[in-house]
């Protein structure tokens, strides 16, 4: 039976959990709202099924739980093994159609996501789930730590691979992570074992599948992650040793999130459109940035053209957002200053490194700034003569130092195309 739009009211059923999770658990309300829902008779309860974007498959046991929090814990339950990656982890070591693994396979991945709910999320877990403590195991670990420790308790599933890897906590859970008792030969593919529990979260069959690349699959779990990371704050920090790498690829995105502080106000207006008397609609709405952001440009002699344009392409993007931008170019004292209005003019600089002059004239001239954000490579030799009582952003280019006093870094990491 191939997918089928849900029904209005498993529609409701779904947009009751997402709502509510949006107001109590912000971060996982907002993976739910980068998800597609459809309706999968051969699905018995709920299923990923990973390509362009994701998509939540939910079968008829799924709606025949008269438990909303159950329901609940199932959809969180799916979305916690796709945000630690546990099916790309699948994909690395299995088939890329990967519905079936091994018993022990299941448990590990069940035990890793419930034991982050347990610990990091507001809700209860059912009483037939799985935890560390069934098995006299520690909490907050990887997948392939619970592995191995499961294959030690009973070697006799493990298919005789020898030894596994893995450990240390929750939030190292780097995607990369394998173990070679992952290799479970014939009990890969193969039906559920004898003695496998069929409850979700207890061990049971994970129904996967993923028509796009192992590359593409993780793009698309970072490209989740960052816009809840956006609107909610990762839940103890467990996520976030998973995309470390990816995030400072990403280091653009860090910038922009830093001006957005820095914003003073915003408008909303109408359109100049007229209300539709025919369709009783009212016109569109504009949403415009009144920010004012203060850029201090280390232009020293030990920065270079490559980091400065890079920058300066992120600038281009909040000015035309609306920001109003600052600029001030500082080698061992303040060069210029000047409005940014698309094309910056011609650098002036090539000195030594103070910005003590540079902090001073902005908190003189300009009293309304509440936030400096400071493109340099760290090296500054006058930093330790006290912070700014402002909020302090350093964006350190990737020879930089980050051995910096006080303030938020956020490390450059130039790709090929910004060069």
């Amino acid at each position: 039976m191939a997918e089928q739009a849900l029904t209005q009211q498993q529609k409701l059923t779904v947009r009751r959990i997402a709502m509510g999770l949006t107001k109590e658990f912000p971060f996982f309300g907002h993976v739910f709202a980068c998800c597609r829902f459809v309706y999968d008779a051969e699905i018995p309860t709920a299923g990923l099924k990973i390509g362009e974007f994701m998509t939540v498959q939910l079968g008829p046991k799924f709606f025949e739980k008269k438990d909303f929090n159950d329901q609940r814990f199932v959809l969180l339950h799916e979305l916690g093994h796709w945000m630690f990656q546990h099916p790309v982890r699948a994909m690395q070591t299995g088939s890329k159609n990967s519905k079936q693994m091994s018993d022990q396979k299941n448990m590990a991945m069940d035990l890793a996501v419930n034991s982050f709910l347990k610990r990091h999320s507001p809700f209860r877990l059912p009483q037939d789930s799985k935890t560390p403590d069934d098995f006299r195991l520690e909490w907050d670990r990887t997948y392939e730590w619970y592995l191995y420790q499961l294959m030690k308790q009973n070697p006799q599933q493990s298919g005789g691979q020898g030894k596994g890897q893995g450990g240390g906590k929750q939030q190292q859970g780097q995607g990369q992570g394998q173990s070679s008792g992952d290799q479970d030969g014939d009990s890969q593919g193969k039906g559920k074992g004898k003695n496998q529990d069929d409850r979700h979260g207890a061990g049971g069959q994970h129904h996967w599948e993923c028509s796009v690349s192992e590359a593409e699959a993780g793009e698309l779990a970072c490209r989740m992650y960052q816009a809840a990371k956006m609107a909610g704050h990762d839940p103890g920090g467990a996520l976030g040793e998973i995309y470390k790498v990816r995030a400072e690829i990403d280091w653009r995105t860090e910038f922009l999130r830093a001006a957005q502080k820095a914003e003073l106000s915003e408008e909303w207006t109408f359109t100049r459109r007229r209300m539709s008397k025919r369709f009783d609609t009212i016109p569109g709405l504009i949403h415009d940035y009144l920010g004012e952001l203060y850029l201090i440009v280390d232009t020293s002699g030990s920065m270079g053209p490559k980091e400065i344009g890079a920058c300066f392409d992120i600038v281009d993007k909040l000015h035309t957002m609306g920001y109003i931008i600052h600029i001030f170019e500082v080698d061992a004292k303040l060069q210029q200053e000047y409005l940014y209005e698309g094309v910056p003019p011609k650098v002036k600089g090539g000195g030594g490194t103070a910005f003590q002059s540079a902090f001073k004239h902005i908190l003189t001239n300009h009293h309304q700034c509440e936030q400096i954000i400071c493109l340099t490579d760290g090296y500054i030799c006058d930093l330790n003569q006290g912070k700014p009582p402002v909020e302090m952003v350093f964006i350190i280019s990737p020879d930089g130092t980050t051995d910096l006093p006080y303030g938020e870094i956020i490390k450059m990491k130039l790709l090929e195309e910004t060069l």
